[in-house]
């Protein structure tokens, strides 16, 4: 797995939704994308949305793991979802 070029994109601060932490990031595509992967490592239960899609079919599944032994890391290809200009 290559990580030359990597840009990762953290969350800038946490909102609360219906009592559950919710981090967003807005970030620029100042061109057209032919690959993109978000990898996700959740401790939990998560959903994840790019532009207000749901990425995946996998609704709060994470793999069960006993988390101070295993995190499991899930990986989608975004580039279908990402736009010239602002995303979400």
């Amino acid at each position: 797995m290559k990580f030359e070029g990597m840009k990762f994109i953290k969350a800038s601060g946490e909102a609360v939704e219906h009592g559950v932490p919710v981090y967003r990031r807005e970030f620029f595509v100042d061109t057209t994308i032919d690959t993109s992967e978000i990898y996700i490592c959740a401790p939990g239960f998560c959903a994840c949305y790019v532009n207000g899609n749901c990425i995946g079919e996998d609704i709060l599944s994470s793999p069960i793991s006993v988390w101070d032994k295993t995190l499991w890391i899930t990986r989608y290809d975004i580039a279908s979802l990402l736009q010239p200009g602002k995303n979400e």
